[in-house]
């Protein structure tokens, strides 16, 4: 991710959230604009689509390069939790987050697996408006899926590695 005292921060960030609120009347367009928006920067900014985590490549502090599927997810995800209200209505976050994932979900998926396993980790800390979003959110997206998740990955702490859901 693009640290916030990075001006590349700043810059993509914007570009993301001002997709996303200019196109709120075609989530689909929207969703392809933001999948492709590594051609609208110079090349070798972000590393090559659907790169695992693991792989990558130590980073060169004098020339960062980011994940745009990680960059995007949280972007979506840091408006959908804005407090005191979202900007757009709620399902408007859930439905483009489905089309970034159907666009290309072989790279936004697994992506999408840490943030939510980041979340459900963190969800004790989280408070009445977010744990909300956050439940109606996941809600919505599994509904979009055929309700498929990778189940085993849910478990509790006392019981690593068991499927307790």
């Amino acid at each position: 991710m693009p640290q916030l005292t990075n001006i590349a921060s700043t810059l993509i960030r914007d570009v993301i959230n001002d997709t996303i609120s200019l196109l709120v009347f075609n989530r689909k367009e929207a969703a392809r604009l933001l999948i492709d928006l590594q051609q609208y920067f110079p090349t070798g900014l972000f590393h090559r689509s659907g790169i695992p985590v693991k792989d990558l490549p130590t980073p060169n502090p004098a020339r960062p390069k980011y994940k745009l599927e990680d960059t995007l997810v949280d972007a979506v995800f840091s408006e959908l939790f804005r407090l005191p209200l979202t900007k757009e209505r709620e399902v408007y976050y859930a439905a483009l987050l489905t089309e970034i994932t159907k666009l290309a979900p072989q790279d936004v998926a697994p992506t999408l697996g840490r943030a939510i396993r980041w979340i459900y980790e963190r969800l004790d800390t989280f408070k009445g408006e977010l744990n909300m979003r956050f439940s109606t959110w996941f809600a919505i997206h599994l509904s979009n899926f055929g309700f498929t998740y990778k189940w085993e990955e849910w478990y509790y702490p006392q019981t690593r590695g068991e499927c307790n859901v």
